[in-house]
């Protein structure tokens, strides 16, 4: 989420730590583990792009909704 939250990018934060996390579930040990590893990656690489005020989706929503860009990332 911290990372996704100062890149604002949700698809550059899967690239990075997809790679990562995979390879950590490589072993024996940790095989069973590849499938909530990927899925916290992929809640938090969109968490922290939702909430981060340099988003791309968030700078668009309030562009498109009118209002200004402080108080839409307020709420």
């Amino acid at each position: 989420g911290f990372l996704g939250f100062s890149t604002g990018t949700s698809w550059g934060t899967m690239a990075i730590l997809i790679p990562i996390g995979a390879a950590i579930c490589t072993t024996p040990e940790t095989q069973m583990l590849l499938i909530p590893v990927l899925g916290a990656i992929l809640a938090g690489a969109v968490y922290g792009d939702h909430i981060s005020p340099i988003s791309d989706t968030t700078t668009l929503s309030s562009t498109g909704a009118g209002c200004n860009h402080t108080d839409h990332v307020s709420t």
